[in-house]
């Protein structure tokens, strides 16, 4: 399997991410050769959901959870991942946690300059969580672990999904410009479809973490493959809806503030030929507000002196508009 060199970015707090979830990992030991015990010390996550192979950031905040980092790797580096129902829950216990989780290993604990601490985990296997058979000094759990189903070789439906799930992932990065560039690059240098999904999905950007898991939880890779081709597909029809509205407001905008600064820039030309009437504008106004007019008459009124407005003062059009709308306050 190929993973390409990039390095994660922006990190975010409470033991839990959402962010590229791959960097480079050259010099890790084979995940199929490690010894994966039957019990493990479970790490609570809140937004982050670990898929095989992939290799995330954690920020770790809770004491429970920062006992469990530096305890256990200083032994087997080996802990399981399991996501929360709920990300409010500071002290999760089974009901909390989805059943479905990933083992993963300890690469290496981070201390940031503000005091934080960044845990950058590899997932190695899919597990079910049995039970929680210890809550202090933090969760230990027992787990069965979970076979993949793979497809055939030379499946060309499976390659035909994986084509499309690399290019709904680059179109939604052109759809996202606050993601890294570099994500694109990794994309289309990952070899392996299995390790694409996974990358992919872990990598996914949705506030509802079922999503995820519904992905983590199904054992057959193709199956997967077209499940998440699905969110993908979701996620781009909702970035467009979004880039639609901002688009539309940006126009509504953009005619506001080109109206603004016609309206100013007339003001100006007409103060620097003497033209200034905004005085006698209220004048006039201020006569209409006397007026027990209706409101349809009050918009017409105010539509014509809009129109006074913008005339030059020694236009002829001016005069005729000046006497139209002294006609309309003459008036009883």
């Amino acid at each position: 399997m190929k993973i390409p060199k990039i390095i994660f970015n922006h990190i975010e707090g409470g033991g839990e991410v959402n962010i590229l979830p791959v960097m480079n990992i050259e010099g890790s030991s084979n995940l199929e050769e490690i010894d994966l015990p039957q019990t493990l010390p479970i790490l609570a996550l809140r937004n982050a959901v670990i898929f095989p192979g992939t290799v995330l950031p954690i920020t770790v905040s809770r004491d429970k959870s920062l006992k469990l980092i530096k305890a256990i790797y200083k032994s087997t580096k080996i802990i399981g991942t399991v996501t929360q129902i709920d990300i409010k829950v500071e002290d999760p216990k089974k009901n909390d946690l989805y059943h479905t989780g990933t083992s993963a290993k300890i690469l290496k604990i981070i201390e940031m300059p503000d005091g934080g601490v960044t845990v950058i985990l590899q997932g190695i296997k899919r597990f079910t969580l049995k039970d929680i058979i210890a809550y202090d000094p933090y969760m230990i759990g027992s787990v069965d672990y979970l076979e993949e189903k793979h497809p055939a070789k030379n499946d060309t439906d499976m390659e035909a999904v994986t084509d499309a799930i690399k290019d709904a992932s680059l179109h939604i990065l052109k759809l996202s410009p606050h993601m890294p560039q570099e994500a694109g690059f990794a994309i289309k240098n990952i070899e392996g479809g299995e390790f694409l999904i996974n990358f992919i999905a872990s990598g996914l950007e949705i506030e509802n973490p079922q999503e995820k898991m519904e992905l983590l939880m199904e054992s057959d890779i193709k199956q997967r493959a077209y499940k998440l081709l699905e969110v993908l597909n979701r996620q781009i029809s909702i970035l467009k809806i979004k880039d639609d509205i901002q688009q539309k407001v940006k126009t509504e905008i953009d005619q506001q503030q080109r109206e603004y600064y016609l309206n100013n820039q007339l003001k100006t030309i007409q103060e620097e030929l003497g033209m200034d009437d905004v005085e006698e504008f209220a004048q006039l106004r201020a006569r209409a507000e006397e007026k027990d007019w209706t409101p349809d008459i009050q918009e017409i009124f105010e539509k014509e002196m809009a129109k006074l407005e913008r005339y030059n003062p020694s236009s002829p059009d001016y005069s005729i508009q000046y006497n139209y709308i002294q006609f309309m306050l003459d008036l009883p």
